[in-house]
């Protein structure tokens, strides 16, 4: 029977077992040998005021993921949706609960988006504007 490794993903026959070269990662360590900027940043992710924020701007981009709409012309349900700040909290602090510096996207754009394969201008085009009374 052959079994997919977890952390590095090579499918392998489980008689002859694998030894995997990427070892488990150790989080706390991490977070112990991380700059106080990282700190920082790691700490807003847990709070309150991001997880309420994240909860409104999915809400408002209506549980959808925003590039699959307007780019692809397809909604893709069921797929864990997240929340990207297009200027990166590290450059632009101010800016973590701007709504206009949120957009809710899937995985796997969110991955594209944090390598650069779609650009800001593109994500700033698709968060909608404000409403006013």
């Amino acid at each position: 029977m052959f079994k997919t490794c977890s952390r590095c993903g090579m499918i392998y026959n489980e008689r002859t077992g694998h030894k995997c070269g990427n070892p488990k990662r150790d989080y706390k360590r991490d977070y112990n040998n991380a700059s106080e900027e990282r700190k920082k940043i790691q700490r807003f992710r847990w709070s309150k005021e991001w997880q309420h924020t994240r909860d409104k701007i999915k809400a408002r981009d209506k549980f959808m993921c925003a590039y699959c709409w307007y780019h692809d012309k397809y909604v893709s349900f069921g797929e864990q949706l997240e929340v990207h700040h297009i200027e990166p909290l590290s450059k632009a602090w101010s800016k973590r609960t701007h709504e206009n510096n949120l957009i809710t996207l899937c995985k796997a754009h969110h991955r594209m988006a944090d390598n650069g394969e779609i650009d800001r201008k593109t994500l700033k085009n698709l968060v909608p504007p404000p409403k006013f009374l």
